[in-house]
């Protein structure tokens, strides 16, 4: 990939998201894009820091885990990250922009489902469990496998775990569109690390807009056609 220079994002963070997208495959590389896109709305973001903060927060789930059996990590990380550190859903402000930024909610402990999710996911990870993304229209979700069975959480609202049912109910909620049935299971499609970040993106270049700040707007165009580029050459 040999891309234009950025003009209005920095260089710092443009460099960083382009390292991401290098190895967006492994999560790592996914945690390395957020990151990168924190560092721009946040300039305050450290990328060292992040790292740490996300460390610590596994450890802490492994320090108080007697059995690192899959229902117990999964148990004990629901524990950590929902009721001890009382991680949740940002609703009373949902749109502010620091609920897309890795800092703020690791800072806050409030955001929204996109951002939740992906802490949720990069722990349970972590932490040895299969575990992804649910690319879910409206309301991003996250799934984790427990002794063959995989188990449909909820981050934004306290780790709930889902039904397929509850799950479409929530989107039905949230987009306002009703889902036929035979249709339903579609919508539960693990998201790809492009696609993750590609929707973070979007939700920040809503947010800017409504804002009115054209250039962070701008900004997040160009990250959005450094990775829709990265995409056309895996596809290449």
């Amino acid at each position: 990939m040999h891309p234009s220079p950025p003009i209005f994002c920095s260089r710092p963070v443009y460099n960083y998201f382009l390292e991401a997208l290098e190895h967006m495959d492994t999560m790592d590389g996914l945690l390395q894009a957020a990151i990168a896109i924190s560092m721009h709305g946040d300039p305050k973001t450290y990328p060292e820091q992040i790292l740490e903060q996300m460390q610590d927060l596994s450890d802490r789930v492994l320090e108080q885990c007697h059995t690192e059996t899959p229902k117990a990590l999964v148990s004990h990380l629901h524990d950590v990250m929902f009721d001890q550190l009382g991680f949740e859903g940002n609703g009373e402000h949902y749109d502010d922009v620091a609920n897309s930024l890795l800092s703020q909610v690791l800072a806050t402990r409030k955001g929204i489902p996109i951002t939740l999710s992906l802490i949720y996911v990069i722990t349970a990870h972590d932490l040895g469990l299969p575990t992804v993304g649910i690319n879910t229209p409206g309301h991003f979700l996250a799934a984790v496998e427990v002794d063959s069975d995989v188990m449909l959480v909820d981050p934004f609202n306290g780790g709930r775990i889902l039904t397929d049912e509850q799950a479409v109910e929530i989107i039905e909620n949230v987009t306002g569109a009703m889902i036929d049935e035979d249709n339903a299971q579609a919508l539960f499609e693990p998201a790809t690390h492009h696609q993750w970040i590609e929707r973070l993106i979007n939700n920040l270049i809503a947010v800017y807009h409504r804002m009115g700040s054209p250039r962070d707007l701008s900004a997040m165009r160009e990250l959005k056609r450094l990775l829709l580029m990265s995409i056309g050459e895996e596809e290449a």
